[in-house]
């Protein structure tokens, strides 16, 4: 943002919004009157939330700025470090293609019962429930691991790329966390190929 007539402004307030926003209309400052460059915030629950800031000179408030979003998080996940292998493992079997979702599931206990004493957790975890487990496994000063059998779960990755920066998927893998597939070509449904 500029500064209004090549002067610094007075002062810059701050949005929150757990929804995208582009006006300020019916919105409430989170604060006002901010006179430095760096804000920290610890919103009120976990989930993702939008910020925006405004500049105040001279009593006129300037539009919004770019909006930008951020994911909270404060229960992470924190593996045992006596373990053999000290990560955490969600296994996704919702959405299959060349096995049936029967099999992908038999297949997934198969490999709990084989590994769980290695790991720290290793379970199922449905699309609904993958986010807040992708939430809690990141910035955990740990690799974890996503384990499909066939599809890549929309809850965390919507078809059709219709986010291409930012997802859950993009934030997990940024983190240094690992996704495995199996049985299926990852991408291949839900018109996904060619994303």
């Amino acid at each position: 943002m500029s500064c209004p007539l090549a002067q610094t402004p007075d002062s810059y307030n701050i949005y929150r919004s757990a929804q995208p926003f582009s006006s300020k209309l019916g919105l409430t400052p989170l604060r006002t009157g901010i006179k430095g460059l760096s804000y920290s915030d610890l919103p009120p629950t976990d989930g993702k939330y939008y910020y925006a800031v405004t500049a105040v000179f001279g009593g006129t408030e300037s539009p919004f700025s770019e909006t930008i979003s951020t994911i909270s998080n404060r229960n992470k996940s924190r593996a045992d470090v006596t373990k053999e292998i000290p990560v955490d493992i969600a296994i996704y079997t919702d959405s299959t293609g060349w096995i049936s979702e029967a099999e992908a599931r038999r297949q997934a206990e198969l490999l709990i019962q084989k590994v769980r004493e290695k790991v720290n957790r290793i379970e199922i975890i449905g699309a609904d429930a993958l986010p807040d487990w992708v939430l809690s496994h990141i910035k955990n000063e740990q690799p974890d691991i996503i384990l499909t059998f066939g599809d890549f779960p929309d809850s965390i990755y919507p078809s059709g790329n219709q986010q291409p920066d930012g997802s859950l998927a993009e934030i997990f893998l940024d983190d240094g966390n690992i996704f495995l597939n199996t049985a299926d070509y990852i991408f291949y449904g839900k018109g996904r190929n060619g994303c």
